[in-house]
């Protein structure tokens, strides 16, 4: 497991779906979809806004000019890390975009609720419903695309560090130290 979190993570959001389309009554089913619909538009605008904060510090993380003075295997490790920080990050926030539209286009059908549950879950022989694991991935993506945005720019930011400080070579100066 990588990390314990990302395990809770999928694991509210299945037990969200089957709670919600399994609901003891109509009424109560139609409460839980709406709140999950809402708390996803949430999720996404998130993904969306941070997703951008993070293309513009990728961005701007490029224009450092100490960035240019570092070795060359580091400055190719650290210019890979950072485009695909931000390829992901555009990801995230193109994904997101488009199920925030889903989500608001169906909840102007008038069948909405039953569309949501036909679309996120399956019936099993028993009856009861079932999340779709693709589903689950599927609206878990513009997330998991966000946090591998952050992880590749702290990946490359680490390696610029290293390189920047000198950290562990031969000629490094008391200068070129980090000290607390």
């Amino acid at each position: 497991m990588l990390f314990p979190f990302h395990f809770a993570a999928w694991k509210v959001a299945f037990t969200s779906m089957s709670e919600m389309v399994n609901a003891p009554s109509e009424e109560a089913q139609a409460q839980l979809i709406k709140k999950w619909r809402e708390s996803t538009l949430s999720q996404l605008a998130n993904v969306e806004f941070i997703g951008a904060l993070i293309s513009a510090a990728v961005v701007g993380s490029f224009s450092w000019p100490t960035l240019y003075t570092i070795s060359t295997i580091p400055y190719t490790m650290i210019r890979i890390a950072w485009y695909n920080s931000l390829i992901f990050a555009i990801v995230a926030i193109a994904v997101g975009m488009q199920q925030s539209v889903f989500l608001v286009r169906v909840g102007c059908v008038s069948n909405s609720n039953m569309l949501i549950r036909e679309l996120l879950t399956f019936e099993m022989p028993s009856g009861q419903r079932v999340p779709r694991f693709r589903q689950v991935f599927i609206w878990q993506t513009a997330v998991g695309l966000l946090e591998w945005s952050i992880y590749f720019w702290l990946g490359g930011f680490v390696v610029f560090i290293w390189d920047s400080t000198l950290i562990l070579r031969e000629n490094q100066q008391k200068s070129d130290q980090v000290v607390s």
